[in-house]
């Protein structure tokens, strides 16, 4: 920064050593004060220094040495010792900013280039030449400004209550420039925790708080002065969803490497136990029901690995094609291939398809969703009954498929039915399954931007319902 030396006329001495004095003088040269100062011109060891205003102001002023350092309030110390630096030794420039903070000016300072010219003849000058542009010692002036894009908080450093917020902050919190005294919020303990140790460390970085529940979440940083604390908010909504969805599923990976190693391990065991006792059997009739639970067991172990590849699938970023699907076909295919494998006495299985439109969506997840569901439907069925029913329902509009599989088995309590999509859930002693049919199913529904609900009552029977898009109308799609 190129000093400006003080224009060629005759500068206005003051002899009076008053701070008051200097300020008046000042005033009425148009300098205002230490604001629109431009430079300072001294001779070390001399008992004056030159005081030269903005552009605008054409008379510099001559003012003692000490009443110049006395103007600066609380930054005299700091200006001393940047002129002391310069007479030292300590460089030929100094560049550093000097609160000037006073009763009139709470938290001003000016950005201040202290230079030592040392001409060919005569006594070195030290000149101070000023910035016009003044910047806040502490992070945010007071009021705040508004058009910044972060959110800024001036609270009130004892009782932790926001006393003034800019736009942007009211926008974060949702509420408007009136309600500031009545929220809720500032009174947790977790804000009041956060302001007590801003108060008690002078200022603390990067603290997230939760506003709203499962909603908001801001990022403060926060510095006290005084009575009040100035504290900084941005939204973090966004990355901290990120990290609880990343919380649920590596919470959600623990409990299925824990389950599914115990549903492995399970038939496993029971195999080695069969195959000992098969080995020391004589009789032909016990070894033969060995084998056929020796058999029980393979089946159980091949249906869990069936579902794990389900749940592969289902979850997998390849793209699938889209296909016409004919739902009394697939329904009478899933049908038949648990009726051949189930007892079906007494027994009565009733359909009834309406599709008068052509229904377009991945078949292989339609697959997923009735075989599961009528799986489900034929082994939770009541024996001790005169009529065992399942009744399955498809109507197919332009828009989606409605898809109601009904039984009177033996149904569920009320208190199971928010779980029964959970992973590895069972909500019954006579479960041999994996209970990962029924997750599997919700999933398969939420990737087709489906949706599904059940009712159930103990022996009375369970309903689920699928909702299901029809995708005919996009564009392509595989024949």
């Amino acid at each position: 920064m190129e000093s400006t030396r003080p224009k060629s006329v005759k500068p206005t001495e003051l002899t009076t050593g008053s701070e008051d004095a200097f300020v008046q003088k000042a005033d009425e040269a148009g300098i205002r004060g230490l604001v629109h100062m431009k430079e300072i011109h001294w001779q070390p060891g001399n008992a004056f220094a030159t005081v030269v205003g903005e552009e605008d102001i054409s008379t510099p002023v001559r003012l003692p040495i000490h009443a110049v350092y006395q103007a600066f309030g609380k930054g005299e110390g700091q200006l001393r010792k940047i002129v002391d630096l310069l007479l030292t030794g300590g460089g030929q420039r100094v560049e550093a900013v000097v609160d000037i903070s006073n009763a009139e000016q709470a938290h001003t300072s000016v950005a201040v280039t202290a230079t030592l010219n040392q001409p060919e003849s005569g006594s070195p000058v030290i000149v101070l030449d000023f910035s016009t542009q003044c910047e806040p010692q502490l992070p945010w002036r007071y009021p705040l400004p508004k058009t910044i894009p972060s959110g800024f908080l001036v609270v009130e450093a004892q009782v932790g209550s926001i006393i003034k917020a800019n736009p942007e902050a009211l926008t974060l919190l949702g509420i408007a420039d009136d309600e500031l005294a009545n929220i809720p919020w500032q009174r947790t303990p977790e804000w009041l925790q956060f302001i007590r140790e801003v108060v008690e460390q002078g200022s603390v970085t990067n603290r997230v708080l939760e506003i709203l529940p499962d909603k908001t979440w801001l990022l403060f940083s926060a510095q006290y002065t005084k009575d009040n604390i100035y504290v900084v908010a941005q939204d973090v909504s966004a990355i901290q969803q990120q990290i609880k969805t990343l919380e649920q599923v590596n919470t959600g990976l623990d409990n299925f490497v824990y389950h599914a190693s115990h549903d492995l391990r399970a038939p496993l065991r029971s195999m080695q136990g069969l195959i000992t006792l098969l080995q020391n059997e004589t009789n032909d009739a016990e070894r033969n029901r060995f084998v056929g639970l020796i058999e029980g067991s393979i089946k159980r172990l091949d249906a869990f690995l069936v579902n794990l590849l389900s749940i592969s699938r289902s979850r997998s970023s390849v793209p699938r094609p889209l296909l016409k699907i004919n739902f009394m076909v697939e329904v009478e295919q899933s049908i038949s291939s648990f009726f051949h494998l189930e007892d079906h006495k007494n027994l009565e299985i009733s359909t009834r398809i309406s599709q008068p439109n052509p229904f377009v969506s991945d078949l292989t997840q339609i697959r997923v969703i009735l075989n599961n569901i009528i799986s489900n439907a034929f082994k939770y069925r009541r024996y001790g009954i005169r009529k065992s029913r399942i009744k399955v329902e498809v109507r197919v509009s332009k828009k989606q498929a409605n898809i109601k599989i009904w039984d009177n088995g033996i149904g569920l309590d009320e208190e199971h039915l928010p779980h029964v999509f959970d992973m590895f859930y069972r909500a019954t002693d006579r479960s041999e399954g994996s209970g990962l049919g029924l997750f599997i199913v919700h999933e398969t529904v939420e990737r087709l931007k489906g949706n599904i609900t059940i009712t159930s009552r103990p022996n009375r029977g369970t309903t689920l319902t699928v909702i299901l898009p029809n995708q005919f109308q996009r564009t392509s799609f595989s024949i």
